[in-house]
């Protein structure tokens, strides 16, 4: 369903084009899209070539309508033979129900038809609309004419001025037609209305509103002045904010839900809210959120954190950092670890490839072979020694250690840091480092300084960041063992 405009603004479109505006000018004034101004003129035009002469419009949902101010002769009202009584009735002041009850209701004509014929009867007077100072009628078209001028620029301040006195009470109320929110339009173009005499029901009509928030506006008005009407609204204050609410609120979320006979570890809206309900505490789950948050309470995921079981975890990592500090040019530092055994299979991950190829790793896979490297890391110069085992032991750290040795042999110092797997701390090793100590004091040798991590510490030993790169780069994407080597030693 489309959007349709008010008749207030339908009217005001077809008045000022009668005054030869552009529809851009219409457009601007009345504030609306200047294709909206243009589809209702045409919407006119249409209406007035049908019917050979304009008459009131009045939008509904669906599409405009043209009401036909003349009735037809054969719906002439049986309250027509009082006319002159109901005349005199309405210039006296009278309501409806009071002309009907002193004159129509002996007749035998009921409430509604008096009612019909005295609205026709007063779109036919020139004056109606008794002014609450007892001044001269005014007809509610002459009213909404006067208000639309308003409303649309039509009138100047002056001239408003002149006719309703109060110079600056009219142009503060002038100043929010011309440019305050809708709302406040609302408010100024009602107060200006009532002093130039219309009724609320007029004012209630020409603005779409309801009669008793007119009525509200005046009251207001009347009782505080413009500053108390055109006020902010005060917000009111929510119950989240009430400690008598929020205290309930924290107090029930700290006791377990199996202390109210609820078969849960944790606590849910739904049932906080019946809980504290039973309590006496009524209070929705939106508020019970919002009482959640200004506690600072917020939802978090636990993160996995890296610990280490060994006693004397900073002793060890304190000694590994001094020493990373205090290392010379003629020293090295080696994080030593092995990988594997592996078996080369293809495994699943992010791969690059052809359009149209697809990537696709079965379940179950025969193993192409097993590798295990053995590697240390240098951490002054970042290169990596390795070779092939077949196997993890004693035998193994041994021949690395050789290799370093004959590698390194200029240098002073060499320090080995790894972690506390049985072949690194084997008493045949240690027995063998204890010789190359003692013989490199007759012969230029390094000296082998061993530097354990802390136990179950994997996250310190640099190394394993390179056999994880290692694994994503070579392995998952060998094909077979040689292929597998002999990348892993072009990496090295």
């Amino acid at each position: 369903m489309t959007n349709m405009l008010k008749a207030v603004a339908v009217s005001g479109i077809h008045q000022l084009r009668k005054l030869g505006w552009s529809n851009r000018r219409i457009a601007c004034k009345l504030r609306i899209h200047r294709d909206t101004v243009a589809r209702y003129l045409k919407l006119l035009d249409v209406e007035i070539a049908a019917s050979g002469k304009a008459s009131p419009v009045r939008s509904s949902d669906s599409k405009l309508y043209v009401t036909p101010v003349q009735r037809p002769a054969s719906s002439r009202s049986k309250c027509a033979g009082w006319r002159d009584e109901i005349l005199s009735g309405l210039k006296n002041g009278k309501s409806i129900r009071h002309i009907h009850r002193e004159i129509l209701a002996s007749a035998n004509l009921s409430y509604e038809s008096t009612r019909r014929f005295v609205r026709r009867l007063r779109q036919e007077l020139p004056n109606r609309g008794l002014r609450h100072d007892g001044a001269r009628l005014q007809s509610v078209s002459t009213i909404m004419e006067w208000m639309l001028g308003v409303l649309v620029g039509g009138m100047s301040l002056r001239s408003m001025q002149d006719e309703l006195g109060g110079e600056s009470e009219v142009s503060h109320l002038f100043d929010y037609v011309q440019h305050g929110s809708l709302k406040q339009r609302h408010k100024a173009l009602t107060i200006l209305a009532a002093q130039k005499g219309a009724k609320n029901s007029t004012i209630a009509q020409f603005l779409h509103l309801n009669r008793a928030t007119v009525a509200r506006y005046r009251e207001v008005y009347s009782l505080h002045g413009s500053q108390e009407l055109f006020a902010p609204t005060r917000t009111t204050s929510r119950k989240s904010d009430d400690p008598s609410f929020a205290n309930p609120v924290i107090a029930t979320l700290h006791t377990p839900p199996s202390a109210h006979g609820i078969n849960r570890t944790t606590w849910k809206q739904s049932d906080l809210k019946r809980i504290l309900a039973g309590q006496g505490v009524l209070i929705s789950c939106a508020n019970i959120r919002s009482v959640l948050r200004k506690s600072g309470y917020r939802w978090r995921k636990a993160k996995r954190v890296l610990t280490s079981t060994d006693p004397h975890y900073l002793e060890k990592l304190q000694r590994i950092t001094k020493t990373l500090a205090a290392i010379s040019g003629d020293e090295r530092f080696f994080s030593i670890d092995e990988f594997g055994p592996f078996h080369i299979t293809r495994k699943p991950g992010r791969k690059l490839v052809a359009p149209g190829e697809e990537f696709s790793v079965p379940q179950r896979q025969k193993s192409r072979g097993r590798l295990i490297v053995t590697a240390a890391l240098e951490l002054c110069t970042n290169q990596v020694t390795h070779f092939y085992s077949d196997k993890k032991n004693t035998a193994e750290m041994l021949r690395l250690l050789d290799v370093l040795l004959q590698e390194y042999s200029q240098m002073r110092t060499l320090y080995l840091s790894w972690d506390a797997a049985s072949w690194h701390i084997s008493k045949k090793f240690y027995q063998r480092v204890n010789e190359l100590n003692g013989s490199s004091k007759n012969r230029p040798s390094p000296r082998i300084e061993l530097i354990p991590l802390p136990s179950c510490a994997q996250f310190l030993n640099v190394i394993e960041s390179v056999f994880s790169g290692m694994a994503r780069a070579i392995v998952h994407n060998s094909v077979t063992v040689p292929e597998s080597a002999w990348l892993l030693g072009v990496v090295g």
